[in-house]
């Protein structure tokens, strides 16, 4: 009875150290910047925070990292209806650093709070969020002049190309093992503001203006979300 007690102290003074030492990262400059957009209807956010300033104007670097990373924090609406902190990751973001101007082909990763709806992969993973396997036949069009600009085309014959350029899905490895949509100007696409934004497995590498992260934090992430919880991610300089 006495050792079991002791295992039970020792495991909730364990996940007190955790909180604690994960609570450093949800700063009051975040909390601030989260409170200033309407998350009512939302229990889920991914926080991602760049460690450079925006288009690099100024030199806000922190510690040994550059432009090209960021902090990436799970937060999930706790009982008390407060922000709390499930896990943080270091994560990478466009070779440029991101941006509140974004453009097709810029290597910025875009400043702003986007749902999360959907992912995609070469991988099979228990997620509740709609995920598409991928087999080949997929396709993120970035030709400004096609009818499909910034959206998933299936290549199986039902509708005709129209584009010259486009990602194939299943040939972006690793990355595209484990994706997540990021939704960005997919909603009535404006030609040459930016496409094909995802969160993805880095490849110890910045991004072409995607959000990149470790394969174990994909996999937690993918489990995690719940679209009854209507999540979102908040990228933030």
């Amino acid at each position: 009875m006495k050792k079991n007690f002791l295992k039970l102290s020792c495991l909730i003074f364990c996940l007190f150290l955790t909180s604690c030492s994960l609570n450093k990262y949800l700063t009051p400059e975040i909390e601030s910047s989260l409170q200033k957009h309407d998350l009512r209807n939302s229990n889920q956010v991914i926080v991602v925070r760049g460690y450079g300033c925006e288009d690099n104007k100024n030199s806000c670097e922190r510690g040994e990292y550059d432009k090209t990373y960021a902090d990436i924090l799970l937060l999930e609406r706790n009982c008390n209806d407060a922000w709390e902190i499930k896990n943080h990751y270091l994560g990478r973001v466009g070779a440029n650093g991101i941006t509140s101007d974004k453009k097709e082909g810029d290597s910025k990763t875009p400043i702003g709070l986007f749902p999360i709806e959907r992912g995609f992969g070469t991988e099979e993973i228990d997620t509740n969020i709609k995920y598409i396997v991928l087999n080949g036949k997929e396709y993120w069009v970035d030709d400004v002049k096609s009818k499909y600009y910034n959206q998933l085309f299936i290549d199986d014959g039902a509708e005709k190309k129209d584009w010259d350029s486009a990602e194939h899905l299943s040939s972006v490895d690793p990355e595209y093992r484990l994706a997540i949509v990021i939704e960005y100007n997919t909603s009535k696409p404006i030609k040459g503001k930016g496409s094909a934004i995802f969160m993805h497995i880095e490849n110890n590498k910045p991004t072409h203006g995607c959000v990149g992260v470790s394969k174990s934090g994909m996999e937690e992430i993918l489990r995690w979300l719940d679209p009854s919880a209507h999540p979102y991610i908040y990228i933030m300089p």
